[in-house]
């Protein structure tokens, strides 16, 4: 079938033609081939040359740890100078001397001679406490008294004070102090036998001997922070000051309720049963 062209109107603008549609593009380009030199140079994946290589390649990625040098510019950071961390002077101060047989201490690190004396009186303080304790388990533990209850509660007194004496001395070891051992003054031996307010007195002395020994510590604590021993200070504020606090609160209980007793032989008695 012919058909006949469309007329068109003579005074219709003429009609715009389309512009071609853009040219295909050109496939990619084909892998090149390897060759049989290519496949030989590759190790075989899963043998020793291949994890070798593998080993290679991992440890040339990462970036080895460079040291500064003593040349290197400080960080000044509010006033203070920083010191390149291990530069050579830094590390150079921290070895140990050439000669070791003069007796000084390779731990020692910001400790000063302050602190370490402040350490040795507070073991002084702990050990005379405990003796203290001792001597008030062994009186209450005679026949003629016979307060076993209270022979018992001094006695574990004694060994826990005996214990943060150890503990304090084992501090000023690890810091590279020289523990030095003073002398004790001899403890009581009486606190009122034949009445009955040998309890009460007991009591009252060892609530003087916790106060003190909370005293010490807390000028134990402005000696290292005057010292700037930012760790004795923690150590005193995380080991040792909560159970000397606690220590304190046990004795002053103790002597409230005995002087609520007064001298009722009974109620002596009947505390010290409370104890055991």
């Amino acid at each position: 079938l012919v058909t006949a062209p469309r007329p068109t109107c003579p005074n219709s603008p003429p009609v715009p033609s389309l512009p071609p549609p853009p040219p295909p593009p050109p496939p990619p380009p084909p892998p090149p081939k390897r060759t049989m030199s290519t496949a030989a140079a590759r190790p075989a994946v899963g043998g020793k040359a291949h994890r070798a290589a593998a080993a290679a390649r991992r440890t040339s990625r990462r970036a080895a740890p460079r040291r500064a040098t003593q040349d290197e510019a400080a960080v000044v950071i509010s006033g203070i100078e920083f010191a390149p961390p291990f530069s050579d002077a830094a590390i150079t101060s921290m070895r140990p001397p050439k000669e070791l047989d003069n007796g000084a201490s390779l731990s020692r690190h910001g400790f000063s001679d302050a602190v370490e004396a402040a350490l040795n009186a507070q073991v002084n303080v702990e050990m005379s406490a405990s003796m203290n304790y001792l001597a008030m388990s062994n009186y209450f533990a005679r026949d003629s008294v016979a307060l076993p209850g209270l022979a018992a509660h001094f006695r574990k007194e004694s060994n826990e004070e005996r214990e943060h004496a150890e503990q304090v001395m084992e501090y000023q070891t690890e810091r590279g102090g020289k523990v030095i051992l003073g002398p004790l003054a001899a403890p009581p031996s009486e606190f009122g036998e034949g009445n009955n307010k040998d309890a009460l007195n007991a009591a009252e002395l060892a609530l003087s001997m916790e106060k003190l020994n909370l005293t010490k510590l807390l000028q134990l604590h402005v000696v290292a922070d005057e010292a700037g021993d930012c760790q004795t200070c923690d150590y005193v504020e995380g080991d040792l000051l909560q159970p000397q606090r606690a220590s304190v609160d046990e004795a002053a209980r103790m002597v409230r309720t005995l002087h609520r007793i007064g001298d009722n032989g009974h109620g002596v008695w009947d505390f010290d049963r409370s104890l055991a």
